[in-house]
């Protein structure tokens, strides 16, 4: 049994998508060399945001961004702490259905930062792996229902694109830990330590101040956002005492759809969006959510993200219409949307004109 479009959303005439944005000549070849080159678009762009700061600019961003690694057939992708609905993970006939509800994207890390995504969705939980010689070692690993990557893996991604591109700067939120003590915490730190060092902006740097061109000179170009440890009584403080993590909730805001409905969603952000405060990071959910219900009749998570990714660009031009400043969006699956990252650095070349445009009639 399949779900239908009208179970998803019961959205009917979806209108023109095409509606154009202004831009000057030096401004659109700007825009055009960006969206040719996305891996350093923040470089193209650097005379449109470098005035901006991080909590005013447009940024594209991935759901669950390191959840490529959940596939069938990694021995390593097994039920995490996470699971939603433990009774369900003993049921191994449903092993698939859990597979294809889990994996949030198909492409790492490195290549999200090559297509233009500067904001990345991570959950931790430690995880107990067997080396080649036999004896076991913990490690922490990104989770989403399932085990993926290890968080390793990740952080040494991003070293490795941070390193070679010199004006580009990415946001790093771990959303949540599962079963994570201090130690574990530390180890985050460290790790972050190890392979960004100087690059992790300091947290007495004042972001909603600060112009990305500062941070760029500064080469201040990682933020750290650090959330919450889930448990099963809730949502508990863990903030370890580093000075480049930030503490999420004073510092962003990523509020949750929770709905298979794209009519929904989009009313849902739009509310949102329009009480959204310019003193902290505002993350855009584009992403619907599986329910319990309805998860086994699926086709993927995949097949979800791409009703949605089709109407993303004409959402992104009637926000802007609407004067709706979106700061951080993120959907799933982004190799499903190549217009995606384009059309969220267009809303910077428009913002950077409407602030011109209204310094001139001020004068």
């Amino acid at each position: 049994m399949e779900v239908s479009d009208d179970e998803i959303d019961g959205f009917a005439d979806l209108g023109d998508s095409s509606v154009s944005f202004t831009a000057t000549e030096e401004e659109h070849d700007e825009l055009k060399t960006a969206t040719s080159d996305p891996a350093n678009w923040m470089r193209h762009l650097r005379k449109v945001i470098g005035n901006f700061s991080l909590y005013n600019v447009a940024l594209p961003g991935s759901h669950d961004s390191a959840t490529y690694g959940i596939k069938s057939n990694n021995p390593n992708c097994v039920i995490s702490p996470d699971f939603p609905v433990g009774w369900l993970a003993s049921v191994k006939v449903l092993y698939p259905v859990f597979v294809k509800v889990s994996q949030a994207q198909r492409i790492d890390i490195f290549q999200q930062l090559e297509a233009g995504i500067r904001y990345f969705d991570l959950r931790l939980a430690p995880k107990m792996v067997t080396k080649p010689d036999g004896r076991t070692k913990e490690q922490l690993w990104i989770v989403h229902g399932l085990f993926s990557v290890p968080l390793r893996d990740v952080i040494k991604q991003v070293s490795i694109f941070m390193h070679g591109h010199d004006f580009e700067i990415v946001i790093l939120d771990f959303q949540h830990f599962y079963r994570m003590n201090a130690s574990h915490h530390d180890q985050v730190a460290k790790m972050l330590q190890k392979y960004l060092g100087s690059l992790l902006i300091p947290d007495s740097v004042n972001l909603a101040e600060e112009e990305i061109r500062k941070l760029v000179a500064d080469q201040h170009r990682v933020v750290v956002m650090y959330g919450y440890e889930w448990d099963g009584n809730g949502k508990h403080d863990v903030m370890p005492n580093y000075p480049f993590l930030r503490h999420s909730p004073d510092h962003l805001h990523s509020p949750w759809p929770n709905t298979m409905s794209r009519a929904t969603l989009k009313k849902y952000i739009q509310e949102q969006l329009s009480r959204r405060s310019p003193a902290h990071f505002h993350v855009s959910q584009l992403v619907l959510t599986p329910q319990p219900a309805t998860a086994v009749a699926m086709k993927s998570l995949r097949n979800m993200a791409i009703k949605v990714n089709e109407l993303v660009h004409q959402w992104l031009n009637e926000w802007h219409l609407q004067d709706l400043e979106p700061n951080i969006l993120m959907i799933d699956h982004v190799e499903t949307c190549p217009e995606f990252v384009p059309a969220v650095l267009r809303l910077n070349c428009e913002r950077r004109l409407k602030r011109k445009q209204q310094s001139k009639s001020e004068l």
